[in-house]
């Protein structure tokens, strides 16, 4: 499955060996009538699109295309990408922060600091069972444990705030 997203709007792809796949469920046929350079004439369920490539980063995974004409930019997830996007590791981590709280969704499985108690940048702090792994959440920064929002045994979801330094 691949997810493309256009003008806010996301499809999904289901493409197969073949010239053929479904698009949100809905099958689709296409052929490739002709390819210059990057250029692409396509014929899809009975119409004609001439496509022109205008720039593809692999990096981003975005695609520009003019498709008969008119300006198209396109994201492209992949199921890797899809489920980076689920548990959140694609969005960047606020470093020495006075809040902790869960890199993914998960099962609290020990705390290992009680209110009152000094740490240090990271410190173990609790472990966090997620996908039938243990995960040692540790402080990024150096504090004093002010509120513990979790207790063993509960479910977290991803950016919940676990504990609170001051």
């Amino acid at each position: 499955m691949t997810e493309v997203k256009l003008n806010n709007k996301v499809y999904n792809l289901d493409i197969d060996s073949g010239n053929s796949g479904k698009i949100n469920s809905v099958e689709y046929s296409f052929e490739v009538l002709s390819e210059k350079n990057d250029n692409y004439i396509v014929k899809m369920n009975g119409k004609t699109f001439d496509i022109d490539v205008i720039e593809v980063d692999n990096n981003t995974k975005k695609i520009d295309l003019l498709i008969n004409g008119t300006f198209q930019s396109f994201s492209i997830k992949n199921d890797f990408d899809i489920l980076i996007s689920k548990l959140g590791y694609n969005k960047t981590k606020t470093d020495h922060s006075k809040l902790i709280k869960a890199p993914m969704p998960g099962l609290v499985h020990a705390i290992n600091v009680e209110v009152g108690d000094s740490i240090i940048e990271n410190q173990k702090i609790l472990i966090l069972e997620a996908m039938k792994m243990e995960n040692i959440i540790k402080s990024k920064a150096s504090g004093i444990v002010k509120e513990i929002k979790v207790n063993v045994g509960d479910s977290v979801n991803k950016d919940e705030i676990l504990v609170v330094l001051e």
